[in-house]
């Protein structure tokens, strides 16, 4: 069987979802900016497409190191050390007790 396209092969996303998506990766980089920042490194973002991001993280000492993540990536960090932060905030809220 022989298959045809009118269409391009590559599917172009229409721009209310692209934006969508661009709106929640700029909220994650905040995030992950704040999150980050609370535990004594800085983060700035270099680069950035709608699949990878290349970050800088720099902590108090100067150490430098690049890295390039997916979004996805950045996501599951941002959601991990949102998580870590409220488990330590509950356990000095409990050891205050």
């Amino acid at each position: 069987m022989l298959w045809t396209f009118s269409q391009p092969a590559l599917m172009v996303l229409d721009t209310s979802h692209t934006k969508s998506i661009l709106e929640a990766i700029q909220a994650s980089q905040e995030a992950l900016k704040t999150k980050i920042g609370e535990v004594g490194v800085d983060v700035a973002i270099l680069h950035q497409d709608l699949c990878d991001v290349v970050v800088r993280v720099s902590d108090a000492e100067g150490h430098i190191a690049e890295l390039e993540v997916t979004i996805q990536e950045l996501i599951s960090t941002v959601h991990r050390l949102s998580a870590s932060s409220k488990l330590l905030e509950e356990c000095t809220e409990d050891a205050e007790t």
